[in-house]
């Protein structure tokens, strides 16, 4: 919808007036629309929305409370995500325009690599949390095992093809060689960076399920502003490294908060596991 959308609603056509960059947000509130009428329509099919009685509607307080222990922590987590894009880029606009330019197309490059995550985020989260209850965590090692070896076949997909057109995926965005040059030079780095957040995100995705959400609040503070506060001033500045300190910052934030969040997460699922009970076969 949006490839069809986004251009029509931006240059006209067929009895639509050009609106430009308005296009853009016009176009963006009618799919968000629709995909909300589809979801609602799919909701009521299960019949979950049925309401028997007005009581039913009323508010209850522990399911709410339940639901914000879990909900507010992901979602103070999004925070800490925009301020580490903050952080990033109060760094990178040190070195000029192109490298904001260069640094703001490698991300979207890097979030198109990383969209199949987001499948394995949901089922992880989904499925942990469904045995958890069951107290099958043979299940639970069974579901995390298979989530990082998919996420590492698609990820090693991912990595060869960033690092291998990196400067025609630059290309496709600006006609700047300045901005083509940073920018392949931080997607050449950053190529090696997605396997390391397949193994953050399901080992965040398993701790919520499990009924540990905080994590995702504290690995999110050290990785998006605490460390690149730190490691960033010191390759940057201190090492004299310039844009590459702060690529290479990114690269050993990232893998080392990959490396916290698998030992961490086998400690808790661990001990899940002895509080809930013993695996059943």
């Amino acid at each position: 919808l949006n490839c069809l959308l986004d251009p029509w609603f931006i240059f006209g056509g067929l009895g639509v007036p050009a609106m430009g960059v308005r296009g853009v947000a016009v176009a963006t509130t009618l799919i968000q629309a629709l995909g909300a009428a589809y979801i609602t329509r799919r909701a009521a099919r299960t019949g979950l929305l049925r309401v028997g009685s007005v009581r039913e509607l009323l508010p209850r307080p522990r399911i709410f409370l339940a639901i914000a222990r879990q909900g507010l922590p992901a979602t103070v987590n999004f925070v800490t995500v925009g301020l580490g894009m903050f952080v990033i880029t109060a760094f990178v606009s040190r070195h000029g325009q192109a490298a904001v330019a260069a640094y703001g197309i490698g991300t979207r490059v890097e979030q198109i690599m990383l969209m199949p995550t987001i499948g394995l985020n949901v089922a992880v989260l989904s499925i942990v949390a469904q045995n958890a209850g069951g107290g099958r965590f043979d299940r639970i090692h069974e579901v995390l095992r298979t989530a990082l070896r998919y996420g590492g076949w698609l990820m090693g997909a991912g990595t060869a093809l960033v690092f291998a057109l990196a400067p025609w995926f630059m290309d496709g965005f600006s006609d700047d060689p300045a901005v083509i040059a940073v920018g392949t030079h931080y997607l050449r780095i950053a190529a090696f960076i997605l396997y390391a957040y397949v193994i953050l995100f399901v080992s965040t995705a398993a701790l919520q399920g499990v009924k540990r959400p905080m994590f995702a609040i504290w690995i999110g503070l050290f990785r998006q502003i605490a460390a690149p506060l730190a490691i960033f001033t010191l390759l940057s500045d201190g090492f004299g490294l310039g844009l590459s300190g702060i690529w290479w910052g990114i690269f050993s934030i990232t893998w080392f908060s990959a490396g916290i969040a698998t030992v961490y997460a086998r400690h808790k699922l661990a001990a899940a596991e002895a509080l809930y009970g013993k695996t059943r076969h």
